[in-house]
């Protein structure tokens, strides 16, 4: 591909984010909203795919983080057949991901996982649980879709939603009787979650008898 249709990319991405946000900053709940260029259509419901845009890991995604994110796909792009793209995307990024956590470790995901997830919802405290954290019901529900959890594991939203209340009473941070947490989610238990995921890739590449390389910058 030309500089000048890497250009185009650019362009269209910097309007798709001005048109979303004039602050050219998105967030995960609106990645959906964007349109997609024409050759690097992507898949924003992949987690390691979105691991790789967010550049600087502050789970949002900001002009540059498109940018270098535009490259890494044209570079993807010419490598491989056009029908070929997504998964050739998505294999990349995967890597990417689990090289960060062979090297960084499980709790920088973990804070990136939370990061990416919790952001966009205010935290909730009670004096009868110190040290813990929680989010309503939304943030179980955007972990839910975007990581296809009822295709995956043939979970509904309300057992992944049950699951995760049931980890925090497990965990000593909640009191499922208490009715003011009906609808809220403990952070911890996101937490677990994340690390249950990391431990998951971490399982998965070892089994595929991939090694780590230490990351670059991306």
């Amino acid at each position: 591909h030309t500089p000048s249709y890497r250009a185009a990319a650019d362009r269209h991405v910097a309007g798709e984010l001005t048109k979303i946000n004039k602050n050219q900053t998105v967030m995960i709940s609106e990645l959906d909203g964007m349109s997609q260029f024409e050759e690097v259509k992507i898949d924003w419901t992949h987690l390691a795919t979105l691991f790789v845009l967010d550049s600087n890991r502050d789970g949002k995604f900001c002009a540059e983080d498109f940018k270098q994110f535009v490259s890494t796909c044209f570079s993807v792009r010419d490598k491989c057949q056009p029908h070929e793209f997504v998964k050739m995307l998505q294999g990349h990024c995967t890597l990417k991901l689990y090289d960060s956590i062979a090297f960084d470790g499980d709790e920088a995901f973990v804070t990136w996982f939370c990061r990416l997830f919790g952001q966009e919802f205010a935290t909730y405290t009670f004096d009868e649980y110190p040290g813990a954290e929680f989010m309503i019901r939304d943030v179980a529900h955007s972990v839910y879709r975007l990581l296809k959890v009822h295709e995956n594991f043939g979970c509904d939203m309300q057992g992944f939603f049950d699951l995760l209340q049931r980890t925090g009473e497990e965990m000593g941070i909640m009191r499922l009787e208490d009715d003011r947490l009906d609808d809220l989610v403990p952070v911890p238990a996101l937490q677990t979650f994340a690390r249950t995921y990391a431990q998951g890739v971490r399982g998965l590449m070892s089994e595929l008898g991939y090694d780590a390389v230490l990351p670059s910058s991306q």
